[in-house]
């Protein structure tokens, strides 16, 4: 099945899993099937701190990891910078051609290990406070502007359904559930079917600032900082269809 095409039934089987263990192996899958074969994702936000509970899960060559830790590669690790002023997906190779210094000697260890390329796709809330990055490499992953735009999607939602288990697993207390208005929930579903402001009002006999209005309302409602993550954080909260 094209990856493209598939990529709302993988956000749908995810939708369906209830264990942390279980997602993880399930975009494990999903990255493979990109070309991609490692990943970790976790909180980047402070790299200079070191916190236990920083990396939520990751299958990173164990070497790469040791290597990581011990150099202390998080404070000057161009990806995770990337990570912490960008709120939109990238890939590693933008970043590399950039690298100098102690950041260049990150990316040419990470070749060491097969890490030639990557994608990352980092998440802000809305405070600013917290950014947990996503992070994914292989030795070859030539991606076209679809499949990133796909990739990206189903990756933002992994990340808002694994946090979501960490937190029922760990028994934290969880908001009240969202709840957006009919005309919002209209607005965004057509937001997820790639459609734009304009086209929208069009289809829904409004004018495309109201469309505008609606989209952002929602996406403050989901403590979102883009679109593509009001979507995710939506469908999670199952106040959108896929």
């Amino acid at each position: 099945m094209d990856k493209i095409l598939a990529i709302y039934d993988v956000i749908d089987s995810f939708s369906q899993i209830n264990t942390a263990e279980e997602l993880v192996t399930a975009y494990q899958h999903l990255i493979l099937q990109f070309g991609f074969k490692v990943f970790c994702v976790g909180d980047v936000s402070s790299p200079h701190e070191r916190r236990p509970d920083r990396i939520w899960a990751a299958s990173w060559p164990d070497g790469w990891a040791q290597m990581f830790q011990e150099k202390n590669f998080a404070e000057v690790d161009p990806i995770v910078q990337q990570m912490l002023h960008q709120h939109t997906g990238f890939r590693w190779s933008d970043v590399t051609k950039r690298a100098s210094g102690p950041a260049l000697e990150v990316m040419n260890s990470a070749r060491e290990f097969s890490m030639n390329d990557g994608f990352g796709v980092p998440v802000h809330g809305r405070s600013g406070s917290k950014v947990i990055g996503i992070s994914m490499a292989g030795p070859d992953c030539p991606l076209d502007s679809r499949e990133e735009a796909s990739l990206h999607l189903a990756t933002i939602y992994f990340e808002a359904r694994l946090e979501a288990l960490r937190n029922k697993e760990t028994k934290q207390s969880s908001s009240a559930p969202v709840k957006l208005t009919t005309r919002e929930r209209d607005c965004l579903s057509w937001v997820a079917s790639g459609k734009t402001d304009w086209e929208i009002g069009q289809i829904l006999s409004i004018s495309s600032a109201t469309a505008k209005e609606y989209v952002n309302r929602a996406m403050h409602k989901l403590d979102a900082v883009s679109r593509a993550q009001a979507v995710a954080v939506a469908i999670q909260h199952r106040q959108i269809a896929i």
